[in-house]
């Protein structure tokens, strides 16, 4: 049930003093049992005492007897909640991608034709992980992020989420990568490179969430190295030459997953 409003907005009862001092409130009854759509009906106007109880209006003479009466009828629908968090935490820790959320889900009311238009809610700011080395916490206020002409259709709910960003306290994993997974790009036209590197193996320290880490296959994680754009950065002259580089190389990475230390190989560039 939404908003309820009349036609009029104060009555005006004269009478005998004993009765109309009596008077508290007015108020009309309106029955929406099972109604799908705004009701509109003309009412009669009731009067009532300080504790609720009707009085008797057979002496008096109102100024308006009947009011007409819009109860508007909204609909609802389940949403689920959908949270992000902002920030960095401290070096050494990161964030796991898991957010719990309680509710996990929250039921609005409003007009079907609002109501279409909304599969979700997504609120953007109410965790910042800046330097944080544990679960951050808050509550969330969910009234202010509803979205236009939406209210909560729950009365018993208090509107207030709890929610925990998980951080975790980074894993480190030193692997020998097989050299054969590392590709060479981007060689300069007239030139060929080769790796070298030590028992055909590069040395990588990676580091992230340990469900990810644990997960690595040093045998099946690939890399390249961009020949081309490393003699751009070392070299201070356009001029390319041949000899014995150190470039890094970039690794295909499962998200949360980064090279912390090492990875570099040893490439021999020379004249065609």
């Amino acid at each position: 049930l939404g908003n309820i409003s009349t036609d009029q907005n104060a009555v005006i009862i004269s009478g005998p003093e004993s009765i109309v001092s009596r008077i508290s409130s007015t108020a009309v009854e309106i029955n929406v049992d099972g109604a799908m759509s705004d009701v509109n009906i003309t009412l009669p106007v009731h009067l009532y005492d300080a504790d609720g109880r009707e009085v008797d209006d057979t002496k008096l003479t109102k100024s308006v007897s009947e009011v007409f009466t819009t109860a508007s009828i909204l609909q609802t629908k389940e949403i689920p909640l959908e949270y992000t968090a902002t920030g960095t935490p401290q070096e050494g820790y990161v964030f796991s991608n898991q957010i719990i959320a309680d509710p996990s889900a929250i039921t609005i009311a409003a007009k079907a034709s609002v109501l279409k238009n909304i599969n979700n809610l997504i609120i953007e700011d109410a965790l910042n992980l800046d330097g944080a080395t544990g679960n951050v916490t808050a509550e969330v206020e969910l009234k202010k992020y509803l979205p236009d002409n939406t209210v909560l259709a729950d009365s018993g709910f208090n509107g207030v989420a709890n929610v925990t960003a998980v951080v975790e306290e980074e894993t480190i994993r030193t692997l020998s990568v097989p050299i054969e997974n590392v590709t060479l790009t981007n060689i300069p036209e007239g030139y060929s490179a080769k790796l070298r590197g030590i028992d055909d193996l590069v040395q990588v320290k990676f580091a992230g969430l340990a469900v990810r880490i644990n997960e690595l296959n040093e045998n099946a994680i690939m890399g390249s190295v961009d020949v081309g754009k490393h003699l751009e950065l070392m070299e201070e002259t356009t001029e390319i030459k041949g000899g014995s580089y150190y470039p890094r190389v970039s690794f295909t990475l499962p998200e949360y997953v980064y090279v912390k230390d090492g990875g570099t190989v040893h490439v021999v560039l020379e004249e065609e």
